[in-house]
């Protein structure tokens, strides 16, 4: 000790370091760290118990408005807000696919969930994109009354995401994709495509060409010859794509017009530039060959192996009723009989132990 004064005393003048504080925070907020060297400002603990649970539904009106607020709000594309959207994301799902359990307004309700869903497929995470995108996918039954804002709202962000470098989030917003192209009316749908098609993307531009293959695999929907103009218009300007990907797709997608509307396909190749000819008369020459080949097996097959058929039929119920007479006696060694060509032979009775055994194994 020195002058008085012990080092404990010495050291109660500095300032003690600040204790970790961890605050409570509100549905869609993170936590606040403060203090420790080399701490983050802010990041996501560690799960609760409560929110390990799984994810009810929000009863009441007020809580299911704050769902959206939570999804919605931009300045969650931190690090930290990730843990409390994948939560509002399954609870909405939980929501919207039991009935009678939305309090609020649909219609509105539905128009700020597509806007908030927006905010999540932007999100720079893949497990929220591709959890978004699976939302979309399920509550589909839902949207079925909302087509427009489906095509306004939502469609414009999925168009975007083909063209993501990273595979989980393209992959998920083209699946996506496509679950609504089955879903939406053809002229929305096609008015969609159409704009696809004009992306700088060529990733975009391929993926158009997939969707519109799958819109012309929708032969029943009747509204679908209204559009062969409009489908025709974008499918020609894809198949003269400079990306030999979008080139692909776009040939099949050709190929399924040629197979429903053989006119409108001869008549589309008909006016493409030589270079796009060359490349759709194989797909032409190898319908042809097809529908050829199965002619031929239909008309001339059948009535070729019709007869042998016949002939079968008839040579095994001979022989079986011979070999019960050469086994009740009746019949000697030197049995006579008729065979299928109405030719009369002796068949000895190793011969028709023969004869029976190749009917049994379907062999003549």
């Amino acid at each position: 000790i020195v002058c008085g004064i012990s080092s404990a005393d010495s050291e109660g003048d500095k300032e003690l370091p600040k204790p970790v504080v961890r605050e409570e925070r509100a549905l869609g907020e993170s936590r606040q760290v403060t203090g420790g060297a080399g701490g983050m400002g802010e990041h996501p603990d560690p799960l609760t118990e409560e929110e390990q649970a799984p994810a009810a539904p929000p009863a009441t009106e007020s809580m299911q408005r704050e769902l959206l607020n939570v999804l919605g709000e931009a300045n969650l594309q931190l690090q930290a807000g990730w843990l409390p959207r994948m939560r509002a994301l399954q609870q909405l799902k939980m929501l919207l696919t039991t009935p009678g359990m939305l309090k609020c307004d649909e219609a509105a309700y539905v128009e700020e969930m597509m806007r908030a869903l927006v905010v999540q497929t932007s999100d720079a995470r893949s497990q929220i994109v591709r959890e978004a995108c699976g939302l979309i996918t399920d509550i589909m039954p839902f949207l079925a009354g909302y087509h427009c804002q489906v095509a306004n709202i939502l469609l414009p962000q999925l168009w975007k995401l083909s063209y993501i470098t990273i595979k989980v989030m393209s992959e998920s917003g083209n699946k996506c994709l496509l679950s609504l192209i089955r879903m939406l009316p053809i002229d929305l749908m096609v008015a969609s495509i159409s704009e696809a098609a004009g992306d700088a993307h060529s990733m975009c531009r391929a993926q158009a060409a997939v969707s519109l293959n799958t819109v012309l695999q929708r032969t029943k929907c009747k509204s679908l010859e209204d559009e062969l103009d409009a489908i025709c218009t974008i499918l020609s300007k894809l198949l003269e794509d400079t990306s030999a990907d979008v080139r692909t797709n776009s040939k099949a997608a050709f190929e399924s017009l040629l197979k429903s509307w053989p006119a409108r396909g001869k008549a589309l190749m008909a006016a493409s530039p030589d270079n796009v000819q060359r490349m759709l008369k194989a797909a032409v020459s190898a319908s042809a060959s097809v529908g050829a080949k199965s002619g031929a097996i239909a008309i001339g097959g059948a009535s070729k192996f019709g007869a042998k058929a016949m002939d079968f039929k008839k040579l095994r119920m001979e022989a079986m009723q011979k070999f019960k007479k050469e086994k009740s006696g009746e019949v000697g060694e030197g049995a006579s009989f008729v065979d299928g060509n109405g030719v009369g032979s002796k068949i000895a009775h190793q011969e028709v132990l023969v004869c029976k055994e190749n009917v049994a194994g379907n062999r003549i």
